[in-house]
């Protein structure tokens, strides 16, 4: 969906809808970082963009995401290109290991999925972030179960880097 206030309404709506609890405070350790979230309520956690992809977070901090949470909201997914280059690795991260523990995203873009990382030094690898953000939409996907516990192709790749 579109980013925006009307974006954040509507996410906040689907929050509520599919948290599993109360919520909790808003503030969790990853990797010994802290990291703010807009909301957090047992198996659902929400994030802003910049929270997640901008600054000093590692395949390790979106592993460890995957496994506690079952669905992340994330918003303001914006634009990227070569100045961002380094936004655009950590969001290609967070999808791929998001999607191999088959965790829910749901998030709001400036732009539709195919033209989020156009032109940088990855761009190239971007399509199949894309493809995997097409998948995590469908209902065969979202009805498969949250893969917590098992070890996955991402967080191989997460030990050696």
């Amino acid at each position: 969906m579109p980013a925006g206030p009307d974006a954040d309404a509507e996410l906040g709506r689907i929050f509520g809808a599919m948290a599993d609890g109360p919520d909790e405070d808003r503030r969790l350790t990853v990797e010994g970082r802290t990291i703010v979230a807009r909301r957090r309520a047992g198996s659902a956690v929400w994030f802003d963009f910049a929270a997640l992809c901008d600054g000093p977070r590692s395949q390790r901090d979106c592993l460890e995401i995957a496994r506690r949470y079952a669905v992340v909201f994330l918003s303001g997914v914006p634009e990227l290109g070569s100045a961002t280059a380094d936004l655009a690795r950590r969001f290609t991260w967070l999808v791929d290991i998001l999607y191999d523990h088959r965790v829910k995203l749901v998030a709001s873009s400036a732009v539709e999925a195919e033209a989020i990382y156009r032109e940088g030094p990855s761009a190239h690898e971007f399509p199949r972030t894309v493809s995997r953000l097409i998948e995590m939409r469908t209902h065969e996907y979202m009805a498969q179960p949250h893969a917590s516990g098992e070890a996955s192709g991402a967080e191989a790749a997460a030990a050696t880097a």
